[in-house]
């Protein structure tokens, strides 16, 4: 690193050598020459010198301390995440919402109800003392007789239940005397407030809570010169509408109780359907190989009105449609490991003839023998049927990947004619017959329909007894055209016969494939008829023959919008 201390150092002096300083700040040259006096150039060592020892190998600056990310803050849920929770919540708090509703609803009834009722008592009961109490205060207070007895003979004070009772002296807002009250009456002892507010409203209905702790009832009434104040005690309604609340809590409680016991009852035995879903989703996954094994999982069908049961039968179709997918890709994947596998091998054998005539002809030349012709053939016939079987393979894999095939209008008469005139050409021994009406026509792909009947023409005539005739007929079938290719044996057995249309397949394995061909020949059959809609048929006898017969659909050009008109 530089060293910026002489910054200060005028312009017309030179510049010095730098003087390197060690980790201790000593110069690591003794016989440099210092700095002159006054300057502040290395004027004084490294302000902070390295401890003493030798310096690490490789040297990592002070790493800050880890910056610890805020930890977000926890969220209480105060819903539920599963189903069965939320359903099980949902109706508790239904319940207890209606509980708590009707219990409000029944107190606020049963109070106004015995309050109008006391109330009705209590004017019932203020009337009568407000025309019986005056009769036994007026001598009291005419003749200032400082004790008045109240519910004499003339003027008895009864009540169904204990009351309170005061009088009051409008005059002086007090009684002035001292009342001597019957056993089932009780004096009332009222604040100054309280007579002031009775005063001013002596005909409304209060309830006050007295000097000695007793909440009344209280209704006054103004009989001339006293003021007779009458209350009824609300300590049973208080009681009874305690007796109440705690009684509706009680059924409350157990009404959520039940309601809690009975949902998670009810929910649980309703999604009981759900659990088996899940249980053998869960069970496949774990199952799963690729083989496919565990896909042939099923739940109990449920009633298709429930929702339940149609996810139920949802779920089975989902499985069984996977199931069919997995076993088709698996045996996709399998036919194409076995055609690569016998595609390998096919192309393997004229590869090695190949090298193997090139490997001798290099051989003989340099030895100096003459070139021969016949392993230029071998090498050229090795090299045809190569390619052949690539042409055969690219035409299979075109066809596995859903290739359309070119559609037009086709006269079978004129097809079945070029296909036989090659094979005629080609086996000029061999007889073969044609039947074709001359209007007959299909919807397909000329050059691939005329290879498959090549294909047969070919492997009628190579397997079977030149001496036999070979008949390729066409006519109308149905809604579609039906083909036929039919030679006079031998054929195949039954139990050889349904392979024929597999790939790379042959009758006999000791065969030579000079004669018997690759096996690719009634694959590309099935594969153009199936690209075409139509179907095919082997029928074969070991004495009788064979029997080829192909079913093209044929829709006219009018259904097909690249077909010409």
């Amino acid at each position: 690193m530089s060293d910026d201390r002489a910054l200060d150092i005028a312009e017309t002096e030179p510049p010095r050598p730098a003087v390197p300083w060690d980790h201790q700040g000593e110069p690591l040259d003794p016989n440099a020459a210092p700095p002159p006096a006054g300057s502040s150039q290395y004027a004084q060592p490294p302000a902070a010198p390295l401890p003493a020892g030798p310096p690490p190998a490789e040297w990592m600056p002070p790493q800050p301390p880890p910056i610890e990310e805020p930890r977000a803050p926890r969220r209480w849920r105060f819903v539920p995440r599963s189903l069965s929770s939320r359903l099980v919540v949902f109706v508790v708090a239904l319940v207890i919402v209606v509980v708590s509703a009707a219990g409000a609803a029944t107190y606020v009834a049963l109070s106004s109800f015995l309050y109008d009722r006391l109330d009705q008592q209590l004017g019932t009961l203020a009337t009568s003392n407000g025309s019986d109490v005056p009769r036994d205060v007026t001598p009291c207070i005419a003749n200032h007789e400082p004790v008045c007895r109240i519910g004499g003979a003339s003027s008895p004070v009864h009540a169904p239940q204990q009351q309170w009772l005061a009088v009051l002296v409008p005059s002086q807002l007090s009684s002035g005397f001292k009342l001597i009250l019957p056993p089932e009456v009780k004096g009332m002892e009222l604040s100054t407030s309280q007579i002031d507010e009775i005063a001013k409203q002596p005909n409304q209905v209060h309830t006050w809570t007295t000097q000695d702790g007793e909440t009344l009832r209280i209704a006054a009434r103004d009989s001339g010169p006293v003021l007779v104040v009458t209350g009824l005690s609300t300590g049973d309604i208080t009681h009874t509408l305690k007796r109440l609340v705690l009684l509706e809590i009680a059924i409350g409680a157990l009404a959520v109780a039940v309601a809690l016991a009975l949902t998670s009852w009810g929910v649980h035995l309703s999604l009981r359907p759900l659990n088996r879903v899940t249980r053998t989703a869960r069970e496949v996954t774990a199952e799963l190989s690729p083989e496919g094994a565990g896909l042939d999982r099923r739940v109990p069908d449920g009633d298709p009105e429930t929702e339940v049961g149609q996810l139920s039968e949802s779920f089975n179709s989902l499985m069984g449609t996977v199931e069919t997918q997995f076993a088709a890709r698996v045996e996709s994947e399998q036919r194409m490991r076995q055609f690569l596998a016998d595609a390998s091998h096919e192309l393997r054998t004229p590869l090695t003839s190949i090298r193997g005539y090139a490997e001798l002809s290099r051989m003989r030349r340099a030895n100096g023998e003459p070139e021969q012709a016949d392993t230029m053939e071998r090498i050229e016939s090795e090299g045809t049927r190569m390619s052949r079987l690539v042409d055969d393979l690219l035409l299979l894999a075109r066809s596995d990947q859903g290739a359309p095939p070119q559609l037009e209008v086709v006269y079978a008469s004129e097809l079945i004619e070029d296909a036989v005139e090659g094979a005629r050409a080609a086996f000029p021994q061999r007889r073969i017959d044609i039947a074709a009406p001359p209007d007959l026509t299909l919807l397909g792909d000329h050059d691939q329909l005329l290879r498959v009947l090549r294909n047969l023409i070919t492997n009628a005539a190579v397997h079977t007894d030149p001496a036999g005739p070979i008949r390729v007929t066409a006519h109308p079938e149905g809604d579609g055209v039906a083909v036929q290719v039919v030679d006079s044996g031998p054929g195949l057995p039954p139990e050889q016969a349904q392979h024929v249309f597999e790939r790379f397949w042959r009758a006999d394995k000791a065969r030579t494939r000079a004669r018997g061909g690759s096996g690719l020949g009634l694959a590309i059959v099935a594969s153009i008829i199936s690209a075409h809609r139509g179907t095919v048929q082997f029928e074969s006898t070991v004495a009788g023959g064979s029997t080829v017969t192909l079913h093209l659909p044929d829709d006219g050009p009018e259904d097909n919008p690249d077909s010409p008109d």
